[in-house]
């Protein structure tokens, strides 16, 4: 959505800072969603797994808070340094988690960047962040050690990131055409209204030439009826 608005050049600049606006409201929406869903996790396997998962939760908390806090504080003035952040971050925290606690469901949320990715930036946000999921997924191909991660799953996994981000793509597109269409219509109607209102103008002024013309001639007429009627006395 962000590469897409940047690269039109034919959007008025009034309705463009509403949707960079729009798409901030639409970013702060997505990391307040992602630092809840993380809280309600965090309390969770602190309250009911303080010793088996407490403690390795508590590495990854100090991660998730600085991505939320930085991608928050840059928001306002730099939308895509905060989308970079948010969306490193969050690699970052299933890089950390993975490591922690070497569990094979953990991997199953990488393909949610491609998805978020390409909402969010654009299509190469998708393409960056599905590389980063293909990467992933062959580092932990080389670490059996770990976990038992097999062939089907890790191209699973691939799959299901490339048709995400595929699919965030497909539903920003229209709506970013929806948006310079109304963006196109919009100037539009404002050049209708301002040669609308350069019209009125020129009425008005036409009507009060049309008054002045008519005082003059009506003075023009008293007078050629004054000297009419002194012509009509001198005879």
């Amino acid at each position: 959505m962000w590469y897409g608005l940047r690269m039109s050049s034919q959007a008025d600049p009034d309705f463009t800072a509403t949707v960079w606006d729009l798409l901030r409201s639409v970013s702060r929406s997505l990391i307040t969603v992602t630092a809840l869903a993380y809280a309600v996790w965090h309390l969770g396997a602190t309250v009911h797994e303080p010793v088996r998962l407490g403690l390795r939760v508590w590495f990854i908390t100090p991660v998730a808070v600085a991505t939320i806090a930085l991608a928050l504080y840059f928001l306002p003035k730099r939308l895509l340094a905060a989308q970079v952040i948010w969306l490193t971050g969050i690699a970052s925290i299933i890089g950390l988690a993975l490591y922690l606690f070497k569990r094979p469901e953990i991997v199953f949320l990488s393909p949610l960047l491609p998805l978020l990715a390409a909402i969010t930036v654009g299509w190469p946000g998708g393409l960056v962040a599905e590389g980063l999921v293909a990467v992933l997924v062959a580092w932990l191909s080389l670490r059996p050690h770990w976990f038992p991660f097999s062939a089907p799953y890790a191209l699973a996994t691939v799959a299901v990131g490339a048709f995400l981000g595929a699919l965030g793509w497909a539903g920003t597109q229209p709506l970013l055409g929806l948006a310079l269409w109304a963006s196109h219509y919009l100037e539009q109607a404002a050049e209708k209204l301002r040669e609308a209102r350069e019209q009125q103008a020129e009425l008005k002024q036409i009507q009060e030439d049309l008054i002045l013309a008519n005082r003059e001639l009506a003075r023009l007429s008293a007078g050629l009826k004054a000297a009419h009627q002194a012509a009509e006395e001198a005879r």
